[in-house]
């Protein structure tokens, strides 16, 4: 009985501390899931601007090819 009680303890224990661990890290991870969004926004933003410029570029080339 001894045995399972101390068993038992260092189970409770191993999970007390697993648990502590794991609310610390759903913490972090809500706290950077705004700040990964706009990052993501931001990069997308920038690649969708890029992705303009070039076909503008593009654009305009083909309808200077065409006028000369």
């Amino acid at each position: 009985m001894l045995d399972l009680m101390e068993k038992s303890d260092k189970l409770k224990s191993k999970w007390n501390r697993l648990n502590a661990e794991h609310s610390a890290f759903l913490t972090k991870r809500e706290m950077a899931k705004k700040y990964t969004r706009q990052v993501r926004n931001y990069l997308n933003e920038e690649h969708n601007r890029r992705e303009r410029e070039k076909s503008h570029q593009w654009s305009q080339a083909k309808y200077k090819n065409t006028l000369e």
